[in-house]
């Protein structure tokens, strides 16, 4: 509804890494996105939930997962 509005969109995500990685793929499918609410795994429990975690590369981008299913294990 918001593309056929010429609305972008910004997902909220204060959730797991694996919400994450599920953000990541949404937005990279959506030709209005616009930016993504990011809690890094750097501490804590989020630091552990994932084998290989997602983080922002230097200019600000998350590589797309390319494993099978989400990309993550």
């Amino acid at each position: 509804m918001a593309e056929a509005q010429y609305i972008l969109v910004a997902p909220h995500n204060p959730m797991s890494p694996l919400a994450t990685a599920i953000n990541v793929h949404f937005a990279a499918s959506t030709a209005n996105f616009f930016i993504l609410e990011y809690a890094a795994p750097d501490s804590g429990a989020r630091k552990n939930v994932l084998k290989e975690p997602l983080m922002v590369r230097k200019d600000g981008y998350v590589d797309i997962p390319n494993k099978p299913g989400w990309g993550m294990e």
